[in-house]
């Protein structure tokens, strides 16, 4: 479980990530896996992750595993999703990727089975290898026209 490192949430530059859980409980979450401190981490109806300054990268494997984890939406700072950061996520059912992210790394959503919405950011210019792929109940995806690679099976076992 990330710690509250600073209560002093006055500074402009915040840069928050929310989610939600299938039991309203917060995330264990490694702190390492953010290019950015976490000055708070809170959760009620929605988990809030807050950064001192904005994040510009989901490191690889930051939410791997998160079984709980059901929805997340990612800050217009960030610019790159890095390999399996969200792989195995067996309960996201909905991604909203900001408008700042150019790369979605090798498969960095592989596996979440119930995902079923996915909307990408104006800024996406890679979708790399896998990112999707065996994203089993994936109906909704949105790609904008930035877009100009998409990996080998990115989609791969979506029916």
């Amino acid at each position: 479980m990330a710690k509250i490192i600073s209560e002093d949430l006055t500074n402009n530059n915040l840069c928050v990530l929310c989610y939600t859980t299938t039991n309203g409980q917060m995330l264990s979450i490694n702190p390492d896996s953010f290019d950015a401190k976490i000055v708070a981490h809170t959760y009620t109806d929605i988990g809030r992750i807050i950064f001192g300054t904005p994040i510009t990268k989901i490191h690889e494997y930051a939410f791997h595993c998160r079984s709980i984890l059901t929805s997340v939406t990612i800050p217009d700072s960030v610019t790159t999703i890095e390999e399996c950061a969200f792989s195995l996520c067996e309960s996201l059912t909905s991604v909203i990727i900001g408008n700042s992210v150019t790369t979605i790394g090798e498969l960095a959503f592989e596996k979440c089975g119930n995902l079923t919405n996915v909307t990408i950011g104006d800024s996406v210019t890679t979708i790399d290898y896998g990112a999707f792929s065996y994203c089993t109940s994936l109906t909704s995806v949105t790609i904008p026209d930035s877009v100009t690679t998409i990996g080998f099976g990115a989609f791969y076992v979506c029916i």
